[in-house]
Parts: structure tokens; sequence; C-alpha cells
């Protein structure tokens, strides 16, 4: 009997989840991840509490990176974002320790609410059903989150590398 219900009622394809993990928000950190020794000093030195500064290394650093990875990824970058800003603020706490990025911990839900405005353009994601999202962070998963070299090339041709005098000359600019 069964098989002619199947066969009649067909079960509905249940939707796939889609998968988030904190680490794809310490990729997206790119250069902030690989400062020399003194603009790790000079990022400590600011005030990574001020929503101004903090804007800034966003701009900086985040914004033009984004645009580097393809829009399968950036949709991966914004599941997993709007999932931690949503879900779990904590996890966002860890980013930055975790990463050895010299931006206080506790700013980790501020700078990446100001992430989802930058690169979204509204101030906080919209509501979200959790049990439509799966946390995977193996490696597998983690690793395939890679920037497109073609993409690079368009959005960065003279291969200019984001830089802390850039942030400190725009903050000076406009206090």
């Amino acid at each position: 009997m069964n098989f002619l219900k199947n066969w009649f009622y067909p079960a509905k394809d249940k939707p796939e989840k889609k998968k988030v993990c904190w680490l794809l928000l310490g990729k997206i950190l790119n250069e902030l991840l690989f400062l020399s020794e003194k603009e790790t000093d000079q990022i400590a030195d600011l005030d990574d509490t001020n929503p101004k500064v903090l804007q800034e290394i966003i701009r900086e650093f985040i914004v033009p990176n984004y645009h580097y990875y393809s829009r399968e990824n950036q949709e991966r970058i914004k599941d997993s974002l709007m999932y931690y800003l949503i879900t779990d603020k904590e996890t966002l706490e860890r980013i930055f320790p975790s990463h050895y990025v010299p931006i206080d911990s506790t700013s980790g839900e501020l700078f990446y609410t100001l992430v989802w405005k930058e690169l979204y353009g509204t101030d906080y994601p919209g509501p979200i059903n959790p049990s439509d999202y799966e946390e995977d962070c193996s490696a597998k998963y983690v690793n395939s989150l890679t920037q497109d070299s073609e993409l690079y090339k368009k959005f960065n041709p003279n291969d200019e590398r984001p830089s802390v005098a850039n942030v400190i000359a725009r903050l000076k600019q406009n206090p």
C-alpha cells in the first residue's frame, strides 16, 4: 500500500539547509590577518569601540575583498553573517582572538553588524528560521571559500593592498 501512496503522493523534497560557519567570517578579514608588526600596533592604538573607526577598517579591508568572491561564495558569507548576528552573537566575539586580529573581542558584534551594513545596505538582517541552517565547520567546507583570481584582477587591477595608513588618514580627515 505504501508503494501506491508514494506513487500518487510523492514525498516533497525538503529544501536543503543552508550551511554556515563562523570561520568564514574570519576568512573575510583577509588582509587583517596578515598585518605587519607596525600595522598591528597602529590598529591596536585605534579606538575599536568607536563605530566610525570600525567602519573605516571595514571599508579599507573587508568591502574591497568581498568583491573578489564569486556570487555563490558571497551568499555563503551572507548566510553565515546573518545566522550568527541573529542567533549566536557570542561566537562573533571569538573571531578576533581566534585569528589574532588586534581588535577587542567585545567589539565583535558591533564590527560584524557594521560589516552587514556596509555589504548589504541595511542596519541589520531580517528574521530567519534557525532550523533552515546547519553549521558545517569542516575543513572541506571552510577551505572551499576562496577568492576568484579573475574577480581580483577585475576589481584590483593594480594589485593594491589595503593599508592601515589609509584608515588613519580618513579618520583624521573625517573625525
